[in-house]
């Protein structure tokens, strides 16, 4: 039975290791406006001066736009992730891989 514990927990140390990290940055503040350009693109700029910049062709777009209204019209504090780590939160960063409200 120890043997059978001791292979186990390898065995879990192992997927473990082999889990690749989770590297992103999370920029957040308050919404500033909101912005469509040519094409669709979707600009969500905040205080801060940041524009986080959603592409049309990204599937999440419309739940990122209810989510950013909904941050403005209750004057909560948004959350824009990206998924570069270590990326800027300034400028219009098009690497936006969610939204979330504080």
């Amino acid at each position: 039975m120890k043997k059978f514990i001791a292979a186990l927990i390898g065995a879990a140390s192992c997927l473990v290791a082999a889990t690749p990290a989770s590297a992103f940055t999370e920029c957040q503040g308050q919404v500033n406006y909101l912005y469509f350009g040519d094409g669709g693109t979707l600009y969500i700029y905040l205080t801060n001066g940041m524009a986080g910049t959603i592409l049309n062709n990204n599937p999440d777009k419309a739940s990122y736009l209810s989510i950013a209204l909904t941050a403005k019209a209750a004057n909560r504090t948004l959350v824009i992730r990206l998924a570069s780590n270590g990326a800027s939160c300034s400028g219009a960063p098009t690497d936006v891989v969610g939204v979330a409200l504080l």
